[in-house]
């Protein structure tokens, strides 16, 4: 059975899949996995993902934006949407703000599952958008302290996007 899901994990399989196929529960595979030091990768370009994708594109939406709204990077939308054949309207590209900067922050694993579950329990749409909003509220701050919330934040349109 280990050999199976290593297989499976490294085929790209999520743990719920893994369970499914060998009709067990999702926590014995993660925890026997986590036991064999088998890592399952984070399904971030998932069926409905690629739909979302598909219909963002179509709507004119860029890369960024469809990115922001699954959770990824703007460059692995852009690497999928070419193998897919996904094709971005022209000049949507050009037309992203340009008083926005990208930064790239690296962080555990566990900070980013922290930061996802926080955003979805205060009604945003992503951990990237959360810390967007952080960041903005961070620099607003003359004490330069921040205080997280327990629930909604305020609507701006900058912590919307």
């Amino acid at each position: 059975m280990i050999t199976l899901i290593r297989a499976m994990a490294q085929e790209g399989k999520s743990a719920t899949e893994i369970a499914e196929h060998i009709s067990s529960p999702v926590g014995s595979v993660r925890v026997l996995a986590s036991r064999m030091g088998i890592r399952f990768r984070l399904r971030v370009f998932n069926e409905a993902n690629i739909a979302l994708m598909r219909t963002m594109a179509g709507d004119g939406k860029t890369a960024a934006e469809i990115a922001e709204t699954i959770g990824s990077t703007p460059g692995s939308v852009r690497v999928l949407a070419s193998r897919l054949g996904i094709r971005f309207q022209p000049n949507a590209q050009q037309s992203a703000p340009t008083d926005l900067v990208q930064i790239t922050v690296v962080l555990p694993r566990s900070v980013r599952i922290e930061l996802t579950n926080l955003a979805k329990r205060v009604g945003l749409r992503s951990a990237s958008v959360l810390a967007r909003h952080y960041l903005e509220e961070l620099a607003r701050s003359p004490e330069g302290r921040l205080f997280l919330p327990t629930s909604r934040p305020h609507a701006t349109g900058a912590a919307r996007r």
